[in-house]
């Protein structure tokens, strides 16, 4: 039975028939290939026998395995038949089918990865969890230690309780202190939820940028984009999936510019644009202001998003 992951990813119907059209091409190479080495190898037996035909023992001894020959000769010509006809299949046509192939399987790699991401971003918040509300404990409750006679006692006969009198009333500080009490617990309660789901929607899209970052640094190595275009296509990639922290990401490649221009020319520096911005780092400096913005300062992250 197929799994998710097939069921997600099926493989279409072109890419089915572009898989056989490239199995039958390199089996109709090679047969052709075996084909004109069986033909030269018939034709040397055809002369082996020529010139021995009066030679008995030469004869008695390799007849057997020159009709071996003879019949594995037949047996390629038998499956070369069904190729006559047909236009001859070329090494060019054959990596063109199969770079095909490769091209939509990349694609397929890069959905997977995709998913595989978010699937890790939601195991990420399922294992933070809810936090747990602490009882309220009773104002007016007696402390431990007012147990301890009671405990030292032979249990009384309880007394009936007398009928609540409609005009009995708790005193006024008490009842005053026991309403601010759970006043202000609610209130704490209220901004620790509050504050707990903004955590995790920050710790998501940090999550988030390091996956897409990873993608981007696999797609660097094989890329024939130059540095300041590929940057550039990052950011502004970056910039149209979470605007925030692309905003972050950005000024501290800028301080890392800033920096390095300033202690070789002495002089502070500012991009005027991005383009400009893009032309004065690498890719190397962009991993490694990715790597302090969201993971080593990844808490102090949390806190600037907090501030926009």
């Amino acid at each position: 039975m197929p799994g998710p992951i097939s069921k997600l990813v099926k493989p279409s119907n072109e890419f089915i028939v572009k898989a056989e059209a490239l199995a039958s091409m390199n089996f109709e190479l090679g047969l052709r290939h075996a084909h004109a080495h069986a033909l030269r190898l018939e034709a040397q037996v055809h002369r082996v026998v020529a010139k021995t035909a009066d030679d008995q023992d030469y004869r008695r001894k390799h007849e057997d395995r020159l009709t071996m020959v003879i019949r594995e000769v037949e047996a390629v010509k038998l499956h070369m038949a069904r190729f006559d006809g047909e236009p001859v299949v070329t090494r060019a046509e054959i990596d063109k089918v199969k770079q095909e192939i490769l091209q939509e399987m990349q694609d397929w790699r890069r959905e997977l990865n995709d998913l595989r991401a978010k699937l890790d971003a939601m195991k990420a918040e399922w294992r933070i969890g809810t936090p747990k509300i602490e009882k309220e404990p009773e104002v007016n409750s007696p402390t431990q230690g007012a147990f301890i006679p009671s405990l030292m006692c032979p249990p009384s006969i309880p007394s009936i309780p007398s009928a609540p009198s409609p005009t009995r009333t708790l005193p006024t500080g008490q009842s005053t202190l026991r309403r601010e009490t759970r006043a202000m617990r609610r209130e704490r309660l209220v901004n620790r939820q509050q504050q707990f789901v903004l955590s995790s929607d920050y710790e998501h899209r940090i999550t988030e940028t390091i996956n897409s970052t990873k993608r981007w640094n696999r797609e660097h190595k094989v890329t024939k984009c130059s540095d300041p275009e590929f940057i550039g296509n990052y950011l502004m990639k970056q910039g149209r999936r979470d605007p925030g922290i692309a905003k972050v990401l950005q000024q501290a490649i800028q301080k890392r510019a800033f920096r390095a221009i300033k202690t070789a020319t002495g002089e502070p520096w500012r991009p005027h644009n991005l383009t400009e911005l893009c032309h004065s780092v690498s890719w190397r400096d962009v991993i490694d202001a990715a790597t302090e913005v969201l993971v080593t300062k990844r808490h102090r992250t949390v806190q600037v998003l907090n501030q926009m």
